[in-house]
């Protein structure tokens, strides 16, 4: 059974969380919002390396009196060829007055990127480190997972 890690909002969270790995791993997050008035803006990158095999299950939950409740959350997921990943965005809402949305992007970083950098010189190892090293810089300040 995979652990799950519960975070309470309270008032405003924004926050981006960060799982880089070559094992397999599995994580289970749940964002709940239980007072009204909140807000979670929350970005999820997982980025699975070699042969990795990783899975992502994240939750907001909106309870019921956690009214005038706006909630996002945005999972990236980048995988090497021989690497796999499963993320599941999830939303529970339990009141009407509520605006939330999530989004679930995928990147494999495929031979034929690698093909196109290396016809500019860049050997596909680097490549693939300039692709990864891109996203991570939009994370830098991420919370490890």
């Amino acid at each position: 059974m995979t652990p799950t890690t519960h975070i309470h909002v309270v008032g405003d969270l924004s926050a981006q969380y960060l799982l880089e790995t070559h094992h397999d791993q599995q994580v289970k997050l749940d964002f709940i919002h239980n007072h009204p008035n909140t807000r979670s803006n929350i970005a999820i990158l997982i980025i699975a390396k070699g042969t990795a095999n990783v899975t992502l299950d994240a939750t907001v939950t909106v309870l019921a009196e956690a009214i005038n409740t706006s909630a996002q959350l945005d999972i990236y997921v980048v995988t090497e060829p021989t690497a796999k990943a499963t993320a599941a965005p999830n939303l529970i809402i339990d009141n009407n007055l509520v605006q939330a949305g999530h989004t679930l992007t995928t990147i494999n970083l495929a031979e034929q990127d690698a093909y196109y950098l290396a016809s500019r010189g860049i050997d596909s190892h680097r490549a693939r480190q300039l692709q990864i090293s891109n996203l991570l810089a939009k994370f830098a300040n991420a919370i490890k997972l």
